[in-house]
């Protein structure tokens, strides 16, 4: 990775590069290592999240893709797509970012994955939701920023953050 390129990007593409299509443990040290690197312990819905992956990794998910655009100074828009044998959902999700560590999405990591923990009595597991998982539609950035001299953005207004890199 190039030094110009955030620590955050560089961090979440690490950790996105192990869904690459073998089955996995989760909870092993070297996957938590770089999970522990990209996700905030201020982050809201994190025991969901670990469920979710590691249910993904079990099945041996594989990311198929991957973009990651700077929105602001500590926003980002991330994209992936990952492919298993049941499943195949692309998260497109706004990322809040603080001290280069995911503290929080929108959408929130159920609606984003189209996935819901699931508890059978001896363990908690992901399963897909009723929602279909054809596409996620892109979050709207205009609800969350506002322009320094009025209210809502206007979208001519916020051009130079879709194509700032």
């Amino acid at each position: 990775m190039n030094s110009s390129v955030p620590k955050f990007q560089q961090n979440l593409y690490a950790y996105i590069s192990t869904f690459d299509g073998s089955k996995k443990d989760f909870w092993d040290s070297e996957i938590q290592n770089k999970f522990n690197s990209v996700m905030h312990q201020s982050y809201n819905d994190i025991d969901s999240l670990k469920f979710i992956h590691a249910n993904l990794f079990a099945l041996g998910s594989k990311a198929v893709s991957f973009t990651c655009h700077r929105m602001s100074a500590d926003v980002f828009l991330v994209k992936f797509r990952l492919v298993n044998s049941k499943l195949d959902v692309t998260i497109e999700q706004l990322v809040y970012t603080r001290d280069a560590m995911v503290a929080q999405t929108s959408p929130r990591v159920n609606d984003a994955y189209h996935l819901h923990p699931q508890s059978d009595g001896t363990r908690i597991h992901a399963c897909q939701s009723e929602t279909p998982v054809d596409h996620m539609s892109r979050p709207n950035i205009l609800n969350k920023y506002k322009h320094k001299s009025e209210g809502q953005v206007k979208s001519s207004q916020i051009h130079h953050l879709r194509t700032y890199r």
